[in-house]
């Protein structure tokens, strides 16, 4: 009878052990960047165990199958579907939607941004322009709609006609000189953005597209075409610009100089101020700080940006304890949940109590470790502490003993006998340890692949560093 029963039982491990083999020959496969193969070893999992949530996720994250909640506030509500069944679904949606414009709107946005089912949200944006032919927003989202799906001529014909009858509008210019942008049609491009820059001579992206900008602009050239055109047309983002490209260049007086003449224009405008407050913190004009943005920042006029971005020009310039003051500060009261933690991560990190890897986590465009993290100890593996295929951000702990009143943890990424090289990161130092007792470790894993660290022992927080590879063995 004993037999007989741990016979049974070692067969019903069997499947439960192939979906396990499966799951991983998917995430391999996803990590590697080999879809077809994920795919089909997530559905070889699904074969064995229809609901199996690490294959229906694996799917979701291959964009393969669509993750729908019975209940927004609970997780477990979750339900999946294949993309052709929820193309259906939706297009009936949109089908019932018909005689209520603004829930055709927000629909056909919410299908568009998801990109499950492009020709339903297509379809809820064309009737919402029908119910509502001068609705700015619904003919850009069909405009975009259109311009998204490499319908361009559609685009066009779709934009020119809220420009004619809403001339004053610079919104409709702006993506009429998108569309012509990707017709190749520059003439058409250009007039766009001229008439958007005489509607609104402070419209950031158009400034930047008008004056072909990019992110590392630093030629001198267009600083001063934008400083000139800043005067004449009293534009105050023109001249942010300007500045910004000063600071590119190192330039950091006359970065200062445009940031001057921005705040002269705008001296109530939020983002003028807070360029100015970053522009004298790099020139290191303290008197200017004090006398100009310190009462700013006291006054309670502007939003916790301005605070924040004070604080980190005070840290920046060596005054960490005047920046953790104001962050303190700028987190009393009301304040969004948000805010309140990034202040005590950001003055964790200003007191030596969290500290960041120097090396970047391999993140898969799913969103998930594509390998483990692993404890290194005496040059060997010495256990998993965040693993494979752990959709990010993710989090882990581990208990640690030291000797002394120093240790270093070394950290890799992979493990030995993994299809791709192991990657040594280098080593957390944690400080100030009281050997007698274990010290508690913590690292979360961040969505864009960074690595935080931070130890306890009781209820103190220790000293933490972080020793960059090759250092961390001296």
């Amino acid at each position: 009878m004993k037999a007989r029963s741990n016979s049974s039982s070692r067969r019903r491990r069997r499947p439960l052990a192939g979906v396990a083999i499966w799951n991983s020959i998917g995430v391999v496969n996803a990590t590697q960047g080999k879809r077809d193969e994920a795919v089909a070893a997530f559905k070889k999992a699904l074969a064995v165990s229809p609901q199996d949530r690490t294959a229906l996720d694996g799917l979701v994250q291959m964009r393969e199958m669509v993750k729908l909640l019975r209940n927004a506030k609970d997780p477990n509500s979750a339900f999946y579907m294949d993309l052709p069944t929820f193309g259906q679904m939706a297009m009936r949606q949109v089908q019932q939607l018909v005689n209520d414009p603004e829930q055709l709107l927000n629909y056909g946005e919410q299908l568009l941004r998801e990109g499950y089912a492009p020709e339903a949200g297509l379809a809820a944006m064309q009737r919402a322009v029908e119910a509502r032919p001068d609705d700015a927003r619904a003919v850009i989202g069909l405009t975009m709609a259109y311009r998204t799906q490499g319908k361009l001529e559609e685009a066009r014909a779709t934009i020119t006609p809220f420009t004619e009858k809403h001339p004053e509008d610079p919104r409709g210019f702006f993506f009429l000189a998108t569309v012509c942008n990707a017709l190749g049609d520059a003439e058409g491009e250009r007039k766009a953005l001229d008439r958007v820059l005489e509607l609104d001579p402070n419209a950031q992206q158009p400034l930047g597209i008008r004056f072909g900008l990019n992110d590392a602009e630093h030629d001198p050239a267009k600083e001063s075409e934008l400083a000139r055109w800043a005067e004449e047309r009293k534009s105050w983002m023109a001249y942010i610009l300007a500045s910004n490209i000063a600071r590119k260049r190192g330039d950091a007086k006359a970065a200062l100089k445009w940031a001057e003449k921005s705040y002269e224009i705008a001296p109530e405008n939020e983002d003028v101020v807070l360029h100015l407050t970053a522009a004298l913190g790099e020139a290191r004009d303290f008197e200017k700080m004090v006398r100009i943005v310190k009462p700013l920042v006291e006054s309670g006029k502007y939003s916790k940006r301005l605070n924040w971005n004070y604080a980190q020009v005070l840290q920046q310039t060596g005054l960490t304890d005047d920046a953790i003051r104001v962050l303190r500060d700028a987190a009393q009261g009301e304040v969004p949940p948000d805010f309140k933690a990034a202040v005590v991560q950001t003055i964790e990190a200003w007191s030596g109590e969290l500290t960041g890897c120097g090396v970047r986590l391999e993140v898969h465009q799913a969103g998930f470790l594509q390998r483990p993290v692993l404890l290194t100890i005496d040059g060997e593996e010495g256990g998993i502490v965040l693993a494979a295929g752990a959709k990010v951000p993710t989090a882990g702990g581990f208990p640690w003993r030291s000797k002394g009143p120093e240790t270093r943890i070394q950290l890799q990424q992979g493990e030995s006998g993994g299809s791709l090289e192991v990657q040594p990161l280098g080593a957390f130092v944690v400080k100030g340890i009281e050997p007698a007792n274990p010290i508690d470790c913590h690292i979360v894993a961040q969505q864009d692949g960074s690595l935080l660290f931070r130890a306890r022992q009781g209820n103190r927080n220790l000293k933490v560093g972080w020793m960059p590879l090759g250092l961390d063995k001296a």
